[in-house]
């Protein structure tokens, strides 16, 4: 039996208290059978959504066409669904209709992975029609029925193939991943947005390589990503946004990529730094390693691990040295040295004069920190001036 939250349990109840039927239904039941909290919990119905509406006080009609009503209980959003079957997808990525149906078996059989087709009731249990919870003992993701039928409706899943592949730790069943490359060029017809929310999840997983298959196919070709081996960012101990730097290093993007990704200003200036320093020198002194913190800040060792799979280093030693470092409280911004902009007036310096001399102090103390003193950075300030 699996555990429900009392306002999921509340939701069912309410719902099949007024004669209809009540399951969680995909992710969520993934997430419980293998032991993971789910982020959230969605319910699929026959009740239609007026009379979901007139069940509960708190509701938002978020997607009537679709048939779905989100009901609010105790603080918590939780979408309501009636069982439906999708029409035609002529756009590849939303069907044109839907039709409601009070048979939750066609419900299941339009989702996209088997291990996303199960439903859950806590009394009468999982409702398994395709094989889910066999596929998640075997760790393998694979389509509900044909892959290039699922795929074709909806050219987003084959992305959400190689992210759960990469966050659940799970193998793409044959067939499935050889439909990921003959439809990854379908990923051009998905928005930019969504393409690369999927892109970061796989990369946030265990095994990011699992992208490369998409790669390969030439599903990113429209973003500037070619095909290239992308299989050493699965030995990067490091964010997704470094992985994605060295992604981009290993197949032939650049700058052009990042703009047609529409990254965040942050996440676009954290892989452009990381792409600079991968085509520089490991750093190797304790002044080196300083410089590295002056310009990375605290992507520093992501960037110095990622940069020595990909230059076959072992930088063990270097981050080790890193974190002594900045244990140690090592000076490597301005306001880390012992006198600032009022300290250099009295010394007759100001205006654009101060911050030029804090930067030659910066670059002073960065190769020996031992001068990071009062007494003399205000003698060094004097002859700098």
């Amino acid at each position: 039996m699996l555990r429900l939250p009392q306002y999921i349990l509340n939701v069912i109840g309410r719902i099949e208290q007024a004669g209809y039927e009540a399951y969680c239904v995909g992710g969520c039941v993934r997430d419980m059978l293998m032991g993971r909290v789910p982020h959230d919990y969605d319910v699929a119905s026959n009740a239609p959504c007026d009379a979901v509406t007139e069940m509960f006080e708190n509701t938002v009609a978020t997607g009537l066409k679709h048939g779905t009503v989100t009901v609010i209980a105790d603080g918590h959003a939780v979408e309501v669904t009636h069982y439906r079957i999708d029409g035609k997808y002529s756009d590849g990525r939303r069907p044109d209709s839907v039709t409601l149906t009070d048979d939750f078996t066609l419900d299941l059989s339009r989702r996209d992975f088997t291990v996303n087709a199960m439903g859950y009731h806590p009394e009468r249990g999982i409702i398994d029609k395709f094989g889910g919870q066999e596929d998640i003992r075997r760790r393998v993701i694979q389509t509900v029925g044909d892959p290039d039928c699922r795929f074709d409706e909806d050219a987003l899943r084959i992305l959400r193939a190689v992210r759960f592949a990469s966050t659940l730790e799970f193998t793409v069943e044959p067939q499935t991943l050889a439909a990921v490359a003959r439809r990854a060029p379908y990923l051009c017809k998905v928005s930019v947005e969504r393409i690369t929310a999927e892109i970061m999840r796989t990369l946030g997983g265990s095994r990011p390589s699992a992208l490369g298959t998409v790669i390969s196919g030439g599903g990113l070709s429209h973003l500037g990503i070619g095909d290239g081996n992308i299989e050493p960012v699965d030995r990067m101990a490091c964010s997704a946004d470094i992985r994605l730097a060295a992604v981009i290093k290993l197949c032939g993007g650049g700058s052009n990529t990042l703009r047609k990704m529409r990254l965040s200003n942050r996440t676009a200036n954290r892989v452009h730094l990381a792409l600079e320093r991968f085509d520089m020198p490991l750093p190797h002194s304790d002044g080196d390693i300083r410089r590295w913190l002056q310009s990375c800040g605290d992507d520093t060792a992501d960037i110095i691990k990622a940069a020595g799979v990909m230059k076959s280093a072992d930088t063990s030693a270097t981050v080790a040295r890193l974190a002594e470092i900045i244990g140690r409280g090592d000076p490597y911004r301005i306001d880390m040295l012992a006198i600032g902009g009022n300290d250099l007036k009295p010394l007759g310096i100001s205006g654009q004069d101060i911050g030029r001399t804090l930067g030659k102090l910066l670059e002073e103390v960065t190769d020996d920190p031992s001068l990071n003193t009062r007494e003399q950075l205000i003698s060094l300030a004097q002859h700098i001036h």
